[in-house]
C-alpha cells in the first residue's frame, strides 16, 4: 500500500492527509527505513534527504511562511519519496527467476518457514539439510515467496542441480537460468548492480565439489545463498538447518488432503496411527495416501515394514521417489563403504543411543558417525542431562535392516548386538547394586540410580533383542532374561512375567527351577 500511495497510484489527497499528520509522516519514514535495512548506501541517502526536509520544515515554521510556500515544500517532499521508490533497489518489487510451481499446496510448515526467514536475514549461506523426501525442495520454493513478500531481496533465483554432474555444468546452468546466457559475465553484472540477490540452489548433493561453485559467489556482499542437500556442504560460514519431519497434526493434515485429492474419506484415528508409524516423513505419508486408490486404511496399517518400503506411489512424481526404497537407495549410494557398514549396524538401535554405545557395540568411531550425520542418516539431539544422543530416521533404519538381510549379515549383527546388551545389562545392574550397598552403609536415602534410568531409556532396543533371541538364539534369550529380571522387578513391569515364562519353556530343568524362583518374586 505504501508503494502505491507514494507512486501516486492512489488519490494524492489521501497521501497529503497521511503525511500532513505528524505521526503519519513518521510511519512513512520508518517504513522506508525498514525497506532499506539491507541497503547501506540507500539508507544513508534516505537519512540525508529526511534530515534536509526536517531542517527546511523547521525553517519554514520559524519564518511563518505563507501557505503557498509550505505546500510547495511539502510537494517537494512527496517528489523526494517518489524518487526514492523509483531509484532505490530495496524498495523495488522482487524479481523471481526460475521458481517451479508445485502442483499441490504446501501443508503446514508455517513455523519452520518463519524460522528459516529469520536465518536468511542473519546468515548469507543457509543449508536446508535432510534425507530425501523430507520436504527440502518444497520448503525452499515456499521460502522464495516469503523472501519476496518480506522485501529484503530484490531478486530471487532458483536453480536445480538434479541433472548437473560437474561444477562447470552447474555454472552454465546457473548463468543460463539467471541471465539467459551460459557465458554471461557474472562478475561484471554483480559489480554494476546494487541489487540484493538470493540464490536458491536445490539438490547440491549431486555435485561433490559444489563448494567450488558457491565460494566465489559468497565473495560478493549483496548475494546470499540458500541450498538444499542430503550431504552437508561443510563450508565456513554455513548455517545448517536440519529439516524436521512433520508434526503429528501436520502429518494428519497432509494425509487427509491427499485422500481428498483422491476423493476418499479417512478416519482420524487410523490416519494418526499411519502418520506415527511413518514418523511424520512427508514422502512416506504421500506414498501411503496414494494407496487409497486400491486399498483401505486398515490394509495400509497391516503392511509390513518391507511392504511399506516397496509400495509404489500411485501419484505422479519424481522417478527417483516412486518408492521409499528408491529414495533411500540414492541416499545410501552417497556413502562410502565404511559409513554404509556403520549404518547397517546402527540401524539395530530402535531409539536414541550415545556415541559411546555405538563404539562399544560396533566400534563405530567419531569420524564414521560424523559421516552419517553429514548424510542425514543420523540425527543428534541433547538430552536433559546435557548429553548428545543420536537416532536414525525410520525410513533409513528400515532400509538398512532390509539391506543387512539381503546381504546375509543381519543375524550375525543381531547376535553381536544381543551379546553386547547382555554384558551391558549385567554391568549396569552390578553398578546399581553397588551404589545401593554404599547408600545403605552411609544411611543415605535410596533413589533410582542413573544406570537403571539409562537401561530404561534403552529398553525399546533391548526388547528388539529379546524378540530376535526368542526366535533365533535361545541361549541369548536366557542370558538377557537372567540379567533383566531385577530391572523388571524394580519397575514392576508386567512384561517381565511374560519373558520369564517364555524363557522357562526353552530352559533346561535346572534353569527352569531358577527361573521359577524368580517368577515367585513377581507375585
Amino acid at each position: 500500500m505504501l508503494r502505491q500511495l507514494l507512486r501516486g497510484e492512489m488519490l494524492s489527497q489521501t497521501l497529503q492527509q497521511w503525511v500532513d499528520n505528524h505521526g503519519g509522516r513518521q510511519v512513512v519514514v520508518q517504513t522506508l527505513r525498514d525497506g532499506m535495512s539491507h541497503d547501506v548506501d540507500a539508507l544513508a541517502f534516505f537519512e540525508q534527504q529526511v534530515n534536509r526536509y526536517t531542517t527546511e520544515s523547521q525553517k519554514a515554521a520559524n519564518l511563518n511562511m505563507a501557505d503557498s510556500t509550505y505546500y510547495a515544500k511539502r510537494g517537494r517532499f512527496y517528489e523526494q519519496l517518489r524518487h526514492l521508490l523509483d531509484h532505490l533497489p530495496s524498495l523495488r518489487p522482487t524479481t523471481i527467476i526460475g521458481l517451479p510451481i508445485p502442483l499441490t499446496p504446501l501443508v503446514g510448515r508455517q513455523a519452520v518457514l518463519q524460522e528459516l526467514l529469520e536465518l536468511c536475514r542473519e546468515y548469507r549461506l543457509v543449508t536446508l539439510h535432510g534425507i530425501g523426501g523430507i520436504g527440502k525442495t518444497r520448503l525452499a520454493i515456499a521460502l522464495a515467496s516469503y523472501i519476496a513478500n518480506a522485501g529484503f531481496a530484490q531478486e530471487v533465483v532458483f536453480i536445480d542441480l538434479r541433472n548437473e554432474y560437474t561444477v562447470h555444468d552447474s555454472w552454465h546452468a546457473l548463468l543460463n537460468r539467471w541471465f539467459g546466457d551460459p557465458k554471461a559475465d557474472l562478475t561484471s553484472y554483480i559489480q554494476q548492480s546494487n541489487r540484493r540477490t538470493v540464490l536458491i540452489i536445490d539438490n547440491c548433493e549431486h555435485i561433490r565439489a559444489v563448494a567450488e561453485m558457491l565460494l566465489p559467489l559468497l565473495n560478493f556482499g549483496n548475494i546470499s545463498i540458500i541450498t538444499t542437500t542430503q550431504i552437508a556442504l561443510s563450508i565456513n560460514g554455513e548455517r545448517r538447518f536440519p529439516v524436521p519431519a512433520l508434526s503429528l497434526e501436520e502429518g494428519i493434515l497432509l494425509f487427509e488432503q491427499r485422500a481428498r485429492d483422491l476423493n476418499r474419506q479417512v478416519e482420524r484415528r487410523q490416519t494418526e496411527q499411519i502418520v506415527q508409524r511413518l514418523a511424520g516423513h512427508p514422502l512416506a505419508i504421500e506414498i501411503a495416501a496414494s494407496q487409497l486408490l486400491l486399498v483401505s486404511l486398515n490394509d495400509i496399517l497391516a503392511m509390513t515394514n518391507v511392504e511399506m518400503l516397496e509400495i509404489e506411489s500411485l501419484a505422479n512424481g519424481s522417478a527417483s521417489h516412486r518408492t521409499l526404497r528408491q529414495m533411500v537407495e540414492y541416499t545410501f549410494s552417497l556413502l562410502n563403504d565404511d559409513v554404509q557398514a556403520a549404518c547397517l549396524r546402527l540401524a539395530l538401535f530402535e531409539h536414541h543411543f550415545s556415541l559411546a554405545q555405538a563404539t562399544q557395540a560396533f566400534k563405530v568411531n567419531w569420524r564414521v558417525a560424523s559421516g552419517l550425520v553429514d548424510a542425514s542418516c543420523l540425527e543428534g539431539s541433547v538430552d536433559s542431562r546435557g548429553e548428545t544422543r543420536f537416532s536414525m530416521p525410520i525410513v533409513i533404519r528400515l532400509y538398512a535392516r532390509q539391506v543387512a538381510l539381503e546381504r546375509d549379515v543381519y543375524h550375525q549383527l543381531m547376535l553381536e548386538f544381543t551379546q553386547y546388551w547382555a554384558n551391558e545389562i549385567k554391568q549396569m545392574l552390578q553398578r546399581w547394586e553397588q551404589t545401593i550397598e554404599r547408600a545403605k552403609d552411609h544411611g543415605e536415602l535410596l533413589t533410582p540410580m542413573n544406570d537403571l534410568s539409562l537401561l530404561r531409556e534403552s529398553y525399546t532396543t533391548i526388547r528388539g533383542c529379546l524378540q530376535w533371541a526368542a526366535i533365533y538364539e535361545h541361549t541369548q534369550l536366557l542370558e538377557l532374561v537372567g540379567g533383566l529380571w531385577k530391572f523388571w522387578l524394580h519397575y514392576e513391569s508386567p512384561e517381565g512375567r511374560l519373558w520369564l515364562r517364555s524363557a522357562m519353556s526353552m530352559a533346561s530343568e535346572q534353569q527352569r527351577s531358577e527361573l521359577q524362583q524368580i517368577l515367585v518374586l513377581f507375585s
